[in-house]
């Protein structure tokens, strides 16, 4: 099937590679391949895509597919800019910019949108680069699950901006996008605490809370398992600590081992 993606010209902006694109024709989850295998060659990237002429009758289908790109990729994002197209593609880019760890904008003209992508570094931005730059490992990884809504997670080091928005941001999005409600398991080898941009990271996605059903914490150490307490009390959220990963697995209703 021919490609819908043209690539155009963009130069960086703020020292951060532009990667800028015409989309004509029907787009397919092979163009989304397309943009992931360009955002594996960069760091940091800021996107552009243009819409000249669409067919996509089921905008949700792209919307999940591009949600669910790989962490890595995604975390590697900092703004994304769409242009023109009908008025469904105004309402896709704000479905996508609720969904994505990242800001994203639809403007009627490329020179305005080109204008947003070239724009200094904000604050957040340049603590999300520091962090990055100062990790050799991200803290965090996923764990294999039988259920595409359980998000299962593993904690080692300091969780950082950048943690959030390469792994936990994407993973527990791209289940939301999917499910009305989704469980997540947190399994913790050494948790040396969270930084500002963590934080913050955090508090954004504590507004998803309604929509998680059971968060299980494996080997978390005592001031967590209080707060653990503390938060289940609070929060419509049904809380739990273990030991062990195999009985909080059994807990959530998944049999991976």
């Amino acid at each position: 099937m021919t490609s819908a993606l043209t690539r155009l010209d963009a130069p960086a902006a703020d020292g951060v590679p532009v990667l800028a694109y015409a989309l004509d024709g029907a787009l397919t989850s092979a163009d989304v391949d397309a943009i992931q295998s360009d955002l594996d060659g960069h760091d940091r990237v800021r996107l552009l895509v243009r819409v000249d002429d669409v067919e996509m009758p089921e905008a949700s289908t792209f919307t999940r597919r591009f949600v669910s790109m790989k962490a890595g990729a995604l975390g590697k994002v900092e703004r994304y800019a769409v242009v023109g197209g009908p008025a469904w593609i105004a309402r896709m880019a704000s479905t996508v910019g609720a969904l994505a760890p990242f800001p994203v904008r639809h403007f009627e003209g490329e020179d305005a949108a080109r204008g947003w992508l070239s724009g200094p570094a904000t604050a957040d931005e340049i603590e999300d680069r520091a962090d990055a730059a100062q990790k050799a490992e991200p803290a965090v990884a996923l764990l294999p699950t039988h259920r595409s809504d359980l998000v299962a997670l593993h904690v080692d080091g300091t969780l950082t901006a950048a943690d959030y928005k390469s792994v936990v941001d994407p993973a527990v999005r791209s289940a939301l996008a999917e499910h009305d409600a989704v469980d997540l398991l947190v399994r913790i080898g050494h948790l040396d605490g969270l930084s500002m941009g963590a934080a913050r990271q955090d508090a954004a996605l504590a507004a998803h809370l309604g929509r998680f059903r059971k968060m299980a914490l494996v080997g978390a150490p005592g001031w967590l398992t209080a707060v653990a307490d503390t938060v289940g009390k609070l929060v419509p959220v049904e809380v739990d600590t273990f030991e062990d990963e195999a009985p909080a697995r059994a807990w959530l209703g998944d049999a991976s081992a």
